[in-house]
């Protein structure tokens, strides 16, 4: 009974979910590209890439089908933890243009990077309606 038990267990946990399905699943919109002028600050450097991470639903059922993000991604000049990163995730809208870098959002990741190691904040996520 035990060996049977323990079995179910692990094809339970082998198994794949819908999120699974769903996240793994190719997605010909995804792409990214670097938008220029790299910023040089104090101990850092931060890049600005515009990501498109996927198609939602279809432009038949929802406003915005195509999620697209700005990612700012901080690179310390020295880093002490090279195997470890940090996500932040903030919000904004398809209004907003290009991150401040001299934004509370921006500096509180400089300085998450410089600190600990290569940051990466994922900016306009917003769940309003769409």
């Amino acid at each position: 009974m035990k060996v049977l038990l323990l079995l179910s267990l692990l094809v339970a946990a082998c198994a794949a979910t819908p999120l699974d399905d769903y996240v793994n699943a190719p997605d010909p919109t995804y792409e990214y590209r670097d938008l220029g002028d790299p910023w040089d600050g104090d101990g850092y450097t931060s890049y600005f890439i515009n990501l498109t991470s996927q198609l939602w639903l279809s432009p038949g059922e929802v406003s915005r089908a195509i999620w697209w993000h700005y990612l700012v991604i901080n690179i310390p000049d020295e880093i002490e933890f090279g195997d470890t990163g940090f996500l932040y995730i903030t919000g904004g809208s398809n209004t907003n243009g290009r991150p401040d870098i001299t934004s509370e959002d921006c500096l509180l990741t400089t300085l998450m990077a410089v600190g600990t190691n290569t940051k990466i904040q994922l900016r306009r996520v917003d769940l309003k309606m769409l």
